[in-house]
This record gives C-alpha cells, structure tokens and sequence, in this order.
C-alpha cells in the first residue's frame, strides 16, 4: 500500500510539474509578443504626438481627432515600410485631450 501511495504522489507531482513547465513556455512565447506591439504603440503614439505638435491641433477637453496612418506615412513621420504596421493592420491613431492626461487609441482594420 506505501508503494502505491508513493507512485501516486510521483505521477501527480510529474503532472504538476509538467503543466506549470507548459504554462511557463505560453508565457514567455507571449511575453515577446506583446514587446513587439508595444514597441508599435510607443512609435505611433510619439508620432501622433509629433504630428499634432506640428500641425498645431488644439483640443478642448475630451475631445478627440482620428489621424490615419497614411497621414504619418506621407509626411514622414513613420517608415513606409513598416511591417509591424501591416501585420497589426493598423489604420488609424484617435487622439483624446484629456483633463490629467491624454490618451492614444489604435486602431486596427484588416482587410481579407
């Protein structure tokens, strides 16, 4: 009876083992992933920043603009040839004055 309780607990402790193991490499796998988009959403968001600074958009409170990416593109604040752009479909960045603090929204449309 010892024996069968000790293989039972060495099957369960293997299980455990081996589930948080798979947990760990779906996080990591995730983890690089979400480097590369917020890598995007901090170049969008100092070039939408950029573009409203040059083009002197003045906001109230709670108000917001839609800036597409084309805008940026044509004058130069991003690459044309971004392929983190494509692969989000990124295609447009909403920009919102708020009271403490403004906010970025990006948006994604894909065509199939």
């Amino acid at each position: 009876m010892k024996i069968m309780n000790r293989l039972v607990m060495v099957v369960w402790g293997l299980i455990i083992c081996a589930l948080c193991t798979i947990i760990l490499m779906i996080g990591y796998k995730q983890k690089d992933n979400n480097k590369e988009l917020l890598n995007l959403q901090s170049n969008l968001k100092e070039a939408t920043k950029l573009y409203i600074k040059d083009h002197n958009i003045k906001l109230g409170v709670s108000e917001s603009t839609k800036i597409y990416i084309e805008d940026l593109v044509n004058e130069k604040y991003i690459s044309e040839d971004d392929e983190e752009i494509d692969k989000y479909c990124v295609d447009s960045v909403v920009y919102s004055n708020g009271i403490i603090k403004d906010s970025f929204k990006i948006n994604s449309e894909c065509e199939e």
